[in-house]
């Protein structure tokens, strides 16, 4: 993968942002390790303007260094701080993504820099697990997603989520977070095949929990849960074939 091609799962977030993002979008890429998706984006004149964070002074370095071979000095700027804190207000960011982290640290960045999404900007996010605690975030904070899809990349399954603001959007229920609101409705083969392996997942951890001296029956219960929500689902899958 290289800025000129990038990966299933990336390309995938870049065609999201240009068909999801403002006319001119100002893109702040947080995690963006070797600013691959920036300069793609800018090489192929899909941005006005970028910021690359990273948090880890070697990934910081990568990307620099990637901006600078490609000739994108004057569109992106790299900087080195934590999640949103690399936005400035001069920067007028309207797309935010953050791609390659589980969820629940997603979860936290966009928290931690709330004061960055006041002005409400389009978020395309790729967590690698913890969909379903994000989801709930962006529930909770008048985030309202408008498209998911599942992208299979080197053998992994990957989950996208893009959001807009929308204050008084309805909240998801448990299952809408868990599950996905608008691929629960869409479904599809790879749907499918994410909620199978999950399904045979929660099957064996709940085996183990059965089989410990004291099973933790609040566990046991949650994990029941689920697995209505996965079989309901995946009977509806098999009743569309």
């Amino acid at each position: 993968m290289n800025s000129q091609q990038l990966s299933r799962r990336l390309a995938t977030v870049a065609d999201l942002i240009c068909q999801y993002g403002a006319t001119d979008i100002r893109l702040a890429d947080i995690g963006s390790d070797h600013a691959y998706l920036p300069c793609h984006l800018a090489l192929n004149q899909k941005i006005q303007a970028a910021v690359a964070g990273e948090v880890v002074k070697g990934p910081y370095q990568s990307a620099q260094a990637e901006v600078k071979s490609q000739g994108l000095d004057s569109i992106i700027q790299v900087r080195l701080g934590d999640g949103l804190a690399v936005i400035q207000a001069d920067d007028a960011i309207n797309v935010i993504s953050i791609c390659g982290m589980g969820g629940s640290l997603i979860r936290s960045i966009l928290d931690a820099g709330q004061d960055k999404l006041s002005h409400g900007p389009l978020l395309v996010l790729q967590p690698n697990i913890g969909e379903a605690t994000l989801r709930s975030w962006l529930s909770q904070h008048d985030f309202q997603i408008v498209h998911e899809t599942i992208v299979e990349d080197s053998q992994r399954l990957y989950e996208i989520i893009v959001a807009q603001h929308q204050p008084g959007a309805p909240a998801l229920m448990p299952r809408q977070a868990y599950l996905g609101p608008i691929l629960s409705q869409i479904r599809g083969p790879l749907y499918k095949q994410k909620w199978a392996r999950e399904e045979a997942n929660l099957k064996a951890i709940q085996a183990q929990i059965q089989a410990a001296p004291q099973p933790d029956q609040a566990k046991l219960a949650e994990i029941a849960e689920k697995l209505g929500w996965i079989a309901d689902s995946l009977s509806q899958c098999q009743e569309e074939e």
